[in-house]
């Protein structure tokens, strides 16, 4: 199971993407899904005038910026992934949580 870990304040936002989905050993289309968004919101960081942290490991990726337009791509994500909460349940989870720092 993937679970999407996110947090938005006033001009700051962080999100936790971890684990592998699990929905096929070969072509999982839900992982490819999930990494898909991710790997967007941390394109769109790294060309925003945002300040941004963020790193992409096998099985996880974390972001955390700051800036005037951060809620905006947190909110489009986050609907692309409550969308694969809804459809894939048993592989995706999304919980809003505290994940300001790097994971290790």
């Amino acid at each position: 199971m993937t679970t999407v870990t996110w947090y938005e304040g006033d001009k700051e936002i962080s999100i936790c993407i971890k684990g592998h989905a699990g929905y096929r050993a070969k072509d999982d289309i839900v992982c490819s899904a999930i990494s898909i968004l991710g790997q967007t919101m941390i394109s769109y960081l790294a060309v925003s005038d945002c300040k941004s942290d963020y790193s992409i490991r096998t099985g996880c990726i974390w972001a955390h910026a700051k800036g005037d337009d951060v809620k905006v791509v947190l909110q489009v994500i986050m609907a692309g992934f409550h969308l694969l909460e809804d459809q894939y349940p048993d592989y995706v989870k999304v919980v809003r949580g505290c994940c300001m720092q790097r994971n290790p």
